[in-house]
């Protein structure tokens, strides 16, 4: 089991790497990228077959927590997706209104 999750993970960090999201790298290989940026960029960046092969690798709660310090705080730049990822894999009744609150919270911790 452990062996077809790394062999899957290898598989993201390639598709990853072959359509150039670590352009700005030189010479990225896929054990050198970290499970938080393969899922971050997985989450951005790939399609919705490849976020389902996420939850067979990693737990949901990391995932969440990735999508949550990484990706959610970066609204609106990312809004739809975001509107996408709270209703269709993190079962997020009020999209908008979590979104916003969490934005807000995020903001506010600046201060």
């Amino acid at each position: 089991m452990e062996v077809e999750r790394e062999i899957l993970k290898v598989q993201l960090a390639d598709k990853l790497i072959r359509n150039k999201v670590f352009w700005s790298y030189a010479d990225v290989k896929a054990e050198d990228i970290s499970d938080e940026i393969l899922i971050e960029k997985v989450l951005i960046y790939l399609d919705i077959e490849d976020i389902n092969l996420l939850f067979l690798i990693y737990p949901f709660k990391v995932i969440r927590k990735v999508w949550q310090e990484e990706i959610l705080i970066q609204d609106p730049l990312y809004h739809s997706l975001n509107l996408l990822l709270a209703f269709l894999y993190f079962h997020i009744k009020s999209p908008e209104k979590y979104i916003q609150k969490i934005s807000h919270r995020h903001l506010l911790s600046f201060q």
